[in-house]
């Protein structure tokens, strides 16, 4: 009770007042909130927020995203064991190390896949089967080049081996 209040209960004219400012002011706040959605720094807020409520920011998934990489780029464990503990200089390191987006890495955002740059396959991580590949587009007589090499670099290991 306030200081000098009688203990009186409010009229009924009163709480129909009050109810019906509260109802104006919620009405009010949800057309600011609606017209914060609409500009883009809104929806991508709203994103974020969607994000962060599914657990894509979770430790788990941000080891599962660092895993796929791993996976995809074939790097190796030693490059990926520090920044598996998710803490966050880790992270920066690896971040920029491999050139990644933080809003991928971190949140989840598919729009900071996108804007990482493709990364071309190194050529001493070529497989087998990639090499037969790539050999069967080249030319009749690139191919030969090639034959030729390979059997000049056979034959020098051959001899010092021997």
């Amino acid at each position: 009770m306030r200081k000098g209040s009688t203990s009186k209960k409010p009229s009924r004219k009163t709480i129909r007042k009050r109810v019906a400012t509260r109802r104006r002011n919620a009405a009010k706040r949800d057309r600011m909130r609606k017209a914060r959605l609409r500009t883009a720094e809104g929806r991508e807020l709203a994103a974020k927020a969607r994000l962060a409520i599914d657990g894509a920011c979770s430790t788990e998934a941000t080891q599962r995203r660092i895993l796929w990489l791993a996976h995809e780029r074939k790097l190796p464990p030693v490059d990926i064991a520090k920044a598996m503990t998710c803490k966050l200089h880790h992270l920066a390191d690896f971040i920029k190390r491999h050139d990644l987006s933080y809003d991928w890495l971190l949140y989840g955002d598919l729009k900071g896949l996108l804007r990482m740059p493709v990364k071309k396959q190194s050529p001493a991580i070529l497989t087998a089967a990639d090499i037969v590949k790539l050999y069967a587009e080249l030319s009749l007589e690139d191919r030969r080049q090639i034959t030729r090499r390979m059997a000049e670099l056979l034959a020098t290991a051959a001899a010092d081996q021997s």
